[in-house]
């Protein structure tokens, strides 16, 4: 499966760590920080893997 997105470019900093618990991008408040993580877990229990990249002006 892929998914892009092609509005938003992902800093650097935040590709490092995306799918780490508790990584929060977005205002206080907003959300928990555990969706990636979670995903990230549930993938790799089935064998598989998620690629990421994200380029400017072409998104993510």
């Amino acid at each position: 499966m892929t998914v892009s997105d092609t509005r938003f470019v992902i800093p650097n900093k935040i590709l490092d760590s995306m799918f780490e618990p508790f990584i929060i991008t977005k205002e206080f408040g907003s959300g928990t920080g555990l969706s990636l993580s979670t995903v990230m877990r549930i993938i790799k229990e089935y064998g598989g893997f998620i690629n990421v990249s994200s380029c400017v002006n072409k998104g993510t």
